[in-house]
């Protein structure tokens, strides 16, 4: 139970650490901005159970993840101007639905820029976001409808990938569709 007030951190770098940022459980609450997080094992952050926060100007250099939501995570983070580079696996890999607004750069990821794990169900709106140089730029497995604004994707071998059910509605901006690759029953539209 919180008595009062939220947490703020401002200005930090963090460097090594198997989490960068772990946020989550009782209604975590913060705000966090200009913080370089640099080589973590794991995560640059991690949300391990309900939360509400924003983050303004999070660099991520590295690691497995830019941001990995757990099985146990939930509640909402609005991300703004984010710059994710060369993560391992994914830059943000929802295992579970989060909700909050996303704007910022993910690049160079292993894997996908952005991932959505077979239990995300929650429509997903987004804008103003730069994939490029990742393996993929979205990859879903999930059923919630994805509808992207006025954003930039330009990745190696695929700029979305559907493996679920979501429909995925790419609206202004930059996309490549012979770089679409849908083998669930979901579809993809460039309006």
């Amino acid at each position: 139970l919180r008595d009062s007030g939220t947490a703020s951190f401002k200005n930090g770098a963090i460097t090594g650490a198997d989490n960068g940022i772990e946020i989550g459980g009782n209604f975590a609450a913060g705000t966090f901005e200009s913080i370089d997080i640099t080589s973590p094992t794991d995560s640059g952050i991690e949300v391990t159970g309900a939360v509400t926060a924003a983050m303004d100007d999070i660099d991520v250099d590295g690691g497995d993840y830019g941001m990995l939501v757990s099985s146990s995570g939930s509640g909402s983070i609005d991300l703004s101007n984010i710059d994710f580079d060369s993560q391992n696996t994914a830059g943000i890999y929802y295992v579970k639905d989060l909700g909050g607004d996303l704007s910022g750069t993910i690049t160079n990821s292993a894997g996908a820029a952005y991932k959505y794990g077979s239990q995300t169900a929650k429509d997903v709106s987004f804008s103003g976001v730069t994939v490029s140089g990742n393996n993929v730029g979205l990859e879903t497995a999930g059923s919630g409808d994805i509808t992207i604004t006025d954003s930039t994707f330009a990745n190696t071998a695929n700029d979305v990938k559907i493996t679920g059910t979501s429909e995925i509605d790419f609206i202004e901006g930059t996309v490549d569709p012979t770089k679409v690759d849908v083998t669930g029953t979901g579809g993809f539209e460039r309006m």
